[in-house]
């Protein structure tokens, strides 16, 4: 008998993830990115990472979630899809008057997206400036 794979529900946008990447491992990513930026960007979207890993994992209950396994570390964290946590996270350092150049390249190294979404028209703002 053929196993039926269920994509796990994000909590955010609320569709199947298709591209099972857990927000820890996205977060390794962008710290590894913020290694040679400003400290005072590094500090702010350290804490804003942190904020958003921690609200699924300590109260699952709250969200009846289903975690799905990530492709990268194979843990059952994934809760968000890949898009909605770069676009939390984008959203959150945004609000901070962060300079344009560190926005378009955050942009253009996380954007997970395939159509008109947030980050496509954020891309194409940062772009046009």
């Amino acid at each position: 008998m053929i196993k039926r794979f269920i994509d796990a529900m994000c909590l955010e946008c609320k569709e199947a993830v298709h591209n099972p990447l857990c927000p820890k491992c996205l977060a390794g990513e962008m710290h590894a990115w913020l290694e040679n930026k400003p400290e005072k960007i590094k500090q702010l979207a350290d804490l804003e990472i942190k904020k958003l890993l921690l609200t699924a994992k300590e109260n699952p209950e709250l969200f009846n979630v289903e975690f799905q396994q990530c492709l990268k570390c194979s843990e059952k964290t994934v809760s968000l899809c890949p898009y909605c946590f770069v676009e939390l996270v984008y959203r959150k350092i945004k609000k901070h008057n962060v300079d344009k150049e560190i926005l378009k390249e955050f942009v253009q190294l996380f954007n997970f997206n395939f159509g008109d979404t947030y980050l496509h028209r954020e891309a194409e703002k940062l772009e046009s400036m």
